[in-house]
């Protein structure tokens, strides 16, 4: 028994809501006409499967930088950043990470920062927008040293839901918000970093070692919060 309720992961508020409603649509429709019904609970099932918000064991080594997703490594390349996150003109080097379809959809800070802006990346300006609107999200992270990072979400269906706001200073794996139903989220490093993962691989959020900004040595704790 307690290994099933080992099994059981806590779930991202922002998807509480979603669920809920479709497990009372499909109670509804298996009382109306159990087919749909029946689809309606399979509906429910992949979303309280996608709202998962398991608790990660966060590097405590301020030079790492983490996955801020789950899912697999869809490119390692370099690319031009979008306009709005005024990064430059200049290539950097992109990781994007495509979300898994049966697995969690929270994002996580990659390293410790303060969230300089927050605009849509298809926007030349800082276009600010509150939590929980907009399709594609671009935040841009003040490193230390200077430093920038670009992090751009991208919803394949659904929309994002942010925990967090222009100004706002972020621990490693601290969370974000949540992708609703799909999507991918890509990293534009800081020139000079070279990626430690590759197109393919697997990568769990807060916990998989993408980029190494200091030293590499590593100690984990579980993040509680």
């Amino acid at each position: 028994m307690k290994r099933v309720f080992a099994l059981i992961q806590p779930l991202h508020r922002d998807g509480l809501w979603t669920l809920a409603a479709l497990v009372a649509a499909a109670l509804l429709l298996l009382w109306l006409w159990a087919p749909l019904g029946w689809l309606c609970a399979g509906g429910a099932f992949l979303v309280a499967i996608m709202v998962q918000d398991p608790r990660r064991a966060v590097p405590l080594n301020l030079g790492l930088m983490v996955s801020p997703a789950d899912g697999k490594v869809r490119r390692v390349d370099r690319m031009i950043p979008p306009v709005g996150l005024h990064l430059g003109t200049s290539p950097l080097t992109r990781i994007e990470i495509a979300l898994p379809v049966l697995g969690p959809h929270v994002v996580r800070a990659p390293i410790l920062g303060r969230i300089k802006a927050m605009a849509d990346p298809s926007l030349p300006g800082h276009a600010s927008f509150p939590a929980g609107q907009g399709t594609d999200a671009g935040l841009i992270f003040a490193l230390a040293e200077g430093r920038t990072l670009g992090l751009v979400l991208s919803p394949w269906v659904g929309r994002i839901a942010l925990a967090c706001m222009t100004g706002d200073s972020l621990q490693t794996g601290q969370r974000l918000g949540l992708i609703r139903f799909g999507g991918t989220v890509a990293l534009y490093l800081p020139e000079g970093l070279a990626p430690q993962v590759a197109t393919g691989q697997v990568v769990v959020a807060g916990e998989t070692v993408i980029a190494l900004i200091g030293q590499d040595a590593v100690a984990r704790v579980a993040r509680q919060d």
